[in-house]
């Protein structure tokens, strides 16, 4: 009995560093920091890498952390992405969530203080620390749902920090009319951007966020965007709202997004 009640074993692979109780001064809170090297980080001291900053950070490589203890995978994916040629080694940043999430990861005047704190605190670090190629276009931002929400939202009004981003089960039914305001003010397109939703996010009415997606879709064409060059977007079969969904397809916007990098 005493061995079953052991805490779980960690399901990380690969090297990481942990910055603990990162604080902030702009947002008032603190956040743990959840960092994974390339795996030639090490071997190859004088190469640098792309970067990804990919939010809800708990859930991307580690049981432990995860929501219902199911996380991304990330770390198995991109290692096997990394194998197969189809993705570069890249420097994955996980941006732990806060009892704040809802506020943070909100288009608007709480998620404009969150990405003051992702560009003017933590990239900073992140960029002084490591060997990181800084520039925007080597620089991308990731989530799920509102963590979804508020890459896009990052990318659009800071394409000179992120220019790729990536929303999977896109939440636009949250402020989403704040990002068709922006993308309706910009007079061109401003970086890449991924979408994805899956056909049961929901048990009521779950073809409202497949609708979601398509509107979209009209609005980023109209505001100059061409799809497969911009921007892409997936609607997975079965999908539905949850990391077991979000692992399994998490190589799309990976593909996409440092495509450029091959």
């Amino acid at each position: 009995m005493a061995q079953q009640e052991q805490e779980a074993a960690s399901s990380r692979i690969g090297e990481y560093i942990d910055i603990p109780n990162l604080r902030s001064k702009v947002l008032g809170n603190a956040r743990n920091i959840t960092v994974l090297l390339p795996p030639s980080y090490r071997t190859k001291p004088t190469q640098r890498f792309p970067v990804l900053y990919a939010q809800d950070g708990q859930n991307l490589f580690d049981v432990r952390t995860a929501f219902g203890q199911r996380e991304w995978e990330l770390d198995e994916t991109t290692r096997r992405m990394n194998r197969e040629g189809i993705l570069p080694e890249i420097i994955i940043v996980g941006v732990w969530n806060t009892p704040k999430r809802m506020r943070e990861y909100t288009p608007g005047v709480g998620g404009d203080r969150y990405l003051r704190f992702l560009v003017e605190e933590l990239k900073p670090i992140i960029d002084s620390r490591l060997r990181t190629m800084p520039e925007s276009k080597h620089t991308a931002i990731m989530g799920s749902s509102m963590g979804g929400l508020i890459s896009t939202w990052a990318a659009l009004r800071r394409p000179d920090v992120f220019a790729q981003s990536a929303s999977l089960s896109a939440a636009f039914q949250f402020m989403g009319e704040a990002i068709i305001n922006e993308l309706k003010a910009q007079k061109k397109p401003a970086g890449r951007h991924y979408f994805d939703i899956g056909t049961e996010e929901v048990q009521d009415r779950p073809e409202r966020y497949v609708k979601y997606m398509s509107q979209m879709e009209t609005i980023l064409e109209d505001s100059g965007y061409r799809w497969g060059r911009d921007y892409v977007t997936y609607i997975e079969v079965g999908g539905q709202h949850n990391e077991a969904m979000w692992a399994k397809r998490v190589w799309r916007p990976l593909s996409f997004l440092f495509s450029h990098e091959k």
